[in-house]
């Protein structure tokens, strides 16, 4: 008698299931900050990349998007195309970056932080566009809250 064996899944098929579960639960909406300089703000922590690809194509106007450097470069790796709905990208890093990523046609500037962002923004007089800050690290939450605060102090 022939004993049929059936393979469920390895230890890193059910973990990478788990995480894509987890990441499904925890995945943060767009949201709208109003607006800031004639531009429509939005916020977005802890999304995909192909959440943040649909989203810049879908705006009516160019998109100012600052985020991490490691996101923006994941994002433009995944459809470069989405750079021709951007007039602006502000990378934000607190750390030196190694090696280097070339963005056409786009205004590009690395900032230290989420105040250097907002004056990089205002340095382009941005009226009309979109204004759309992401972070997809796990220390998402922090940086969405360290944006609201700074926008809340800029709006007086």
């Amino acid at each position: 008698m022939e004993t049929k064996h059936t393979q469920i899944g390895t230890g890193n098929d059910l973990l990478k299931a788990r995480q894509e579960t987890l990441k499904n639960l925890t995945e943060q909406p767009l949201r709208p900050q109003g607006k800031l300089w004639n531009m429509d703000v939005f916020s977005w922590g802890w999304t995909s990349e192909e959440n943040i690809i649909n989203t810049i194509h879908a705006m009516p106007n160019k998109v100012v998007w600052v985020g991490r450097y490691k996101e923006i470069k994941a994002v433009l790796a995944q459809d470069s195309t989405v750079i021709s709905n951007i007039s602006q990208i502000i990378a934000l890093e607190k750390d030196p970056i190694v090696g280097s990523i070339i963005f056409p046609a786009v205004e590009f500037s690395i900032v230290g932080s989420i105040s250097d962002a907002f004056g990089r923004a205002a340095d382009g007089l941005q009226k009309g566009k979109v204004f759309l800050f992401t972070s997809t690290t796990k220390e998402w939450s922090e940086d969405i809250a360290l944006f609201e605060s700074h926008l809340t102090y800029l709006r007086g």
